[in-house]
């Protein structure tokens, strides 16, 4: 027989709240990836954003020139300082944090 385990009680508001009113309501996206590191990547359109949970800030990290052109996959590597981001029109890149450039 197991054991019932404590329930944890969980805060009733959010610890923080991130504005995302850009970001696509499609099940096929993947514009939400977090690392062990302490950030969590959001693309929103054409634009890719990072918020440091140490830090408490947000950072504009790299925006792509049309605005037809939108992200729809944003994934960490391991280690967590390069992203891989997926674009609409098929193409994908790696970019690295530290450096910050493609």
């Amino acid at each position: 027989m197991r054991k019932a385990t404590p329930k944890t009680r969980l805060p009733e508001q959010p610890y923080r709240v991130l504005p995302t009113a850009l970001l696509k309501d499609d099940f096929y996206l993947n514009l939400l990836d977090w690392a062990d590191s302490g950030h969590i990547a959001v693309g929103l359109q054409s634009t890719l954003y990072l918020w440091s949970g140490y830090a408490s800030t947000v950072t504009k990290v790299q925006e792509f020139r049309s605005e037809s052109e939108s992200l729809c996959g944003v994934n960490f590597l391991p280690g967590g300082n390069r992203l891989a981001l997926g674009l609409s029109r098929g193409d994908m890149s790696i970019f690295d944090l530290e450096r910050q450039k493609s």
